[in-house]
């Protein structure tokens, strides 16, 4: 999967797509390519959320978050059911911050009620760690 910009009058709307590309990636299907995209897409508006899984995805699509100013989350060990995914994110510097995924939950939905989601983000990170 892809994410995608499209124009509709004054909205900026992102829409779901799916990528003829083959994946690169051993790990399929890869979040490291919908993460891109999401990058590509948003810029410093994507928020990436790494949970439990098994293997480094995630990581270079965290990586791509973060360079054009995203926020990235891994979930913590501690209620993470396996700890791959998360913990290679964390591993590599990806992470803005380690979080259980109750709140997780918690930093999505301030995220989402706010105008300002590029603001609100660091605002909550900095409260809650």
């Amino acid at each position: 999967m892809v994410l995608k910009p499209v124009q509709r009058g004054p909205w900026r709307v992102w829409q779901i797509g799916f990528s003829t590309k083959p994946n690169l990636s051993a790990d399929a299907p890869s979040i490291d390519m919908l993460m891109r995209s999401a990058a590509k897409a948003a810029s410093s508006r994507a928020l990436g959320i790494i949970l439990t899984g098994l293997g480094q995805d995630g990581t270079g699509g965290a990586k791509a978050i973060r360079a054009r100013g995203g926020q990235v989350i891994a979930q913590s060990q501690e209620s993470a059911a396996l700890f791959s995914m998360p913990g290679s994110v964390i591993r590599a510097g990806h992470a803005n911050a380690v979080l259980p995924l109750d709140q997780i939950a918690e930093i999505i939905n301030q995220r989402a009620a706010l105008p300002a989601p590029a603001a609100c983000i660091s605002l909550t990170l900095a409260t809650v760690n």
